[in-house]
Formats: structure tokens, C-alpha cells, sequence
């Protein structure tokens, strides 16, 4: 995936409550994207998708307050987005809800960065 091209002309947004993910997902994704802007909280997320049009969402699914999968605005409004999943307690039941709720991929975490910009990649591409 190092090889692979970038995806400029598009946008992301990470959605994590772990600074650290956030920092991570931001540095990898703005060697591939033309825009990365991150949030800790489902709050912060949407007062930034209010004022940009994001063509992917990376949100982990158990965050403070609301859930990623309880999002409603992201995956019900005429700007919706591709999102990626991502969770470290995930068993079967929350990725079909995930699925079921309009994502477009479900990573588990620890997650290889490789296989998140395939990921991602995928979503942009198809978009």
C-alpha cells in the first residue's frame, strides 16, 4: 500500500476519543488526502461536519457520550459520507449493527495502518 496513489481532491474526518489514534490516523491520512480534520466526540464531529463536507468518516465505535453507531445525522442527511468502523470491543452482533447502520468497512482494533489506508482507499475510490 506505500506504493499506492494518493487520493488528493478528498477529505476525512477521525472521530476517536484516544489522542493518539487521532494523531496517528491525521499524519497517515494527510499523505493521501487533500483535508484530515479529527474529533474526540460524536459532538465535535458533527459541528465540524456542519461546516465542511467530509467524503469519508473514521469513527470508532465506543466513544464518550454517544456511540459512532448512534451517529444518526451522519448516515441519514444528503450530505452522507463513506464511514469506516473501528472498534477494539467488537464482537459479531456490533459489526452487523455497524454494517446494518450504512458502513462502508468494520476494523477491529489493534489494526495494521496498512490495512486501514486499503481501507480507505477502497471507500475513495468507489465514491
Amino acid at each position: 500500500m506505500t506504493d499506492s496513489p494518493g487520493l488528493f481532491g478528498f477529505s476525512a474526518l477521525v472521530v476517536d476519543d484516544e489522542p493518539g489514534m487521532r494523531a496517528i490516523l491525521k499524519k497517515a491520512l494527510a499523505k493521501k488526502v487533500t483535508q484530515v480534520e479529527t474529533a474526540s466526540t460524536i459532538e465535535e464531529a458533527e459541528a465540524l461536519r456542519q461546516r465542511n463536507q467530509f467524503d469519508l468518516l473514521i469513527v470508532d465505535i465506543n466513544l464518550p457520550g454517544r456511540s459512532g453507531i448512534d451517529w444518526h445525522e451522519a448516515f441519514t442527511d444528503e450530505r452522507r459520507s463513506d464511514i469506516i468502523f473501528m472498534t477494539g470491543y467488537a464482537d459479531l452482533d456490533t459489526a452487523i449493527q455497524a454494517l446494518r447502520a450504512g458502513a462502508s468497512d468494520f476494523i477491529l482494533k489493534p489494526f495494521n495502518l496498512e490495512q486501514m489506508l486499503a481501507s480507505v482507499q477502497r471507500c475513495l475510490i468507489n465514491a
